[in-house]
């Protein structure tokens, strides 16, 4: 175990050492006794026991300084200070060793009335006026100051090292591309500036070119030039194409990766970036008509006895031409004596528009069929957004979807219902065809 006391140790009289290590120490600011690894800075007697070994430390501390004075000391044009000699002002430090052998640093103030030596250095475009002289060349320059000319006390000398760069003549043409106008152009190349602002050009492919720009002053170190330039500014066109489709309740318009969709009648403008022949951008002015599509329905005698003509009749919510399958171009037809069912269809066209619809209707030919009634069929919702439903008295073998163009695009069997979501919005006709064969046609709207 290690104890430590300071002295007098007689206050450790209950220990017991058979061994006892006396030591003398005289230390500068402060000393570490490596018996305990304790750093000690004021004078005095230190004791430890380790074991049954006494140790004993008389230690002396002399002290040690670091101080500023408070006070400036003027040197004059040099000063003289311990062992050196300063001609520059500022705070300056020395150290000193005591009687005890201790070092102490201490620092003045130093005031300098003049240098007795100053450099500069510079560079400059074309001359430099230094002290009433005019300087063209590089080169060491140097300047006797005598006292009665600084005032100072003391004679200086001044030397400027001069690097003079002489201006050059730079010349050039030189041509800026812009695509469609050229708004605020300002051109600094390699620090040739010319501060034009431009007036916005909207034209086709066309030259402009600015008279020669000389520029003379200021001349700065990083412009010590004079320059003559011609620039020429080319506005090249964009590249423009105009289309009107005109479609039927929808246009699709695929440009490129992209697919462009219209449902009413609108314009357009798309543009394709940097797509032109000479790099600019292209436009595409879309004026889409769209007209909707008729609605043709078939009435009259959907069912009617073997041998029997059946009367069927067109119509449309729109102003339309007629052509039944029969090659028949009149509102109404009658059909020849049917002896089995036989499925009709009528197409009527937009003479204005070319919108058309085609509608079928199976007309039934046989005795006694007591299957539902074209009328005992229900459709709902209509118009729908996504999901529709049939209605009949009779289950549903199948259900039928064609687009206004006679195109089947879907077809489910014994089922009530039938899901739409994966067509297109517009006018499809229904096919519904029963159990016991009686077939209805209905017109329906999807809006999703």
């Amino acid at each position: 175990m290690l104890l430590v006391a300071m002295m007098p140790f007689a206050m450790q009289a209950q220990h017991y050492a058979s061994t006892h290590i006396d030591t003398t120490v005289k230390a500068c600011g402060s000393y570490t006794w490596n018996v305990t690894n304790q750093t000690y800075d004021s004078t005095g007697a230190y004791v430890a026991f380790t074991g049954d070994t006494l140790w004993i430390l008389d230690l002396t501390i002399y002290p040690v300084y670091n101080d500023t004075l408070p006070m400036s000391v003027n040197g004059g044009c040099t000063y003289t200070w311990g062992n050196q000699t300063y001609n520059t002002p500022g705070y300056h430090s020395q150290t000193f060793r005591s009687s005890k052998n201790c070092d102490s640093t201490v620092t003045v103030d130093v005031v300098i009335n003049s240098a007795a030596s100053v450099t500069y250095y510079d560079t400059v475009c074309e001359m430099r006026i230094w002290k009433g002289d005019t300087l063209t060349t590089s080169g060491t320059y140097n300047k006797n100051i005598p006292t009665s000319v600084s005032n100072t006390g003391c004679d200086s000398v001044l030397t400027l090292n001069l690097v003079v760069i002489q201006p050059e003549q730079k010349w050039g043409d030189t041509i800026v591309s812009s695509c469609y106008k050229i708004i605020g152009y300002m051109w600094d190349a390699n620090s040739m500036e010319f501060p034009e602002i431009l007036t916005s050009y909207d034209t086709t492919s066309e030259l402009y070119t600015l008279g020669n720009k000389t520029m003379y002053h200021p001349r700065t170190v990083a412009r010590c030039f004079d320059t003559n330039f011609t620039v020429h500014f080319v506005v090249k066109p964009r590249g423009l194409y105009e289309i009107n489709p005109v479609s039927c309740d929808s246009y699709t318009l695929v440009v490129g990766s992209s697919t462009y969709e219209y449902t009413f009648s609108r314009p357009d403008t798309i543009t394709l970036k940097k797509a032109a022949a000479n790099g600019c951008d292209s436009l595409i002015v879309v004026n889409v008509t769209i007209n909707p599509t008729p609605v043709v329905t078939i009435t009259g005698d959907t069912r009617v006895a073997k041998g029997e003509s059946a009367t069927l009749i067109g119509s449309s919510n729109q102003t339309v031409n007629y052509l039944w399958s029969t090659g028949e171009t009149t509102e109404t037809i009658v059909t020849e004596p049917l002896y089995s069912n036989k499925d009709y269809f009528l197409v009527g066209t937009n003479p204005s528009t070319g919108c058309q619809m085609t509608t079928y209707v199976t007309v039934l030919a046989n005795d006694g069929i007591n299957g539902a009634e074209e009328e005992n069929i229900t459709i709902y919702p209509n118009p729908t957004t996504a999901m529709l439903n049939i209605a009949a008295a009779e289950s549903v073998k199948s259900i039928a979807i064609f687009n206004i163009a006679g195109q089947q695009m879907m077809s489910v069997h014994d089922t009530q219902t039938i899901d739409l979501r994966s067509l297109s919005n517009g006018t499809y006709v229904v096919r519904i065809e029963l159990a016991n064969g009686a077939i209805s046609t209905r017109t329906i709207v999807l809006s999703k």
